[in-house]
């Protein structure tokens, strides 16, 4: 838990200039994050960058507070954070659903689901360690239908 409130402390720290909606490393326009912060809405979807596009689907659900980029309850991780949160949901190797359910407890970024699959994918411990696939055993089917071997049951 630790290396989430260090995330938050750290995404606090950012200017609101350095703050944008999915955090990657490019430079929002000054205008948006203040119209996010003043009306709570978004500009129109022809004036956002082509960084910000994807998430205008999620604009209903994205809002400022307290100097956190939210989606509903989840903070927002700044791209430089990533892989560390990454790595802490991984942690004790519990396979993509756990670290998936933990992800959606506090944090969020576009991609994060996909990131989390991959990562648990190509653990080495978690291959080794992952449950084998149990072989399809062919059953014999009976040469009777039940109906025709009723008869027998009377």
């Amino acid at each position: 838990m630790f290396l989430l409130w260090s995330a938050v402390a750290r995404q606090r720290q950012m200017s609101s200039k350095q703050i944008d909606l999915q955090e990657l490393s490019v430079q929002v326009k000054p205008y948006f994050i203040e119209e996010i912060k003043s009306e709570q809405r978004w500009p129109d979807r022809n004036l956002l960058d082509d960084e910000i596009l994807p998430y205008y689907t999620y604009r209903h659900e994205i809002s400022f507070s307290q100097g956190l980029l939210l989606r509903g309850s989840r903070i927002i991780i700044p791209m430089s954070l990533q892989l560390r949160c990454l790595q802490y949901l991984h942690q004790g190797h519990m396979g993509i659903v756990k670290c998936r359910q933990r992800a959606k407890t506090s944090i969020w970024w576009l991609g994060l689901s996909t990131q989390i699959e991959h990562l648990v994918k190509s653990c080495p411990q978690c291959v080794e360690h992952r449950k084998p696939k149990e072989k399809f055993l062919k059953d014999n089917f009976p040469e009777k239908t039940l109906a025709e071997s009723s008869n027998r049951l009377i």
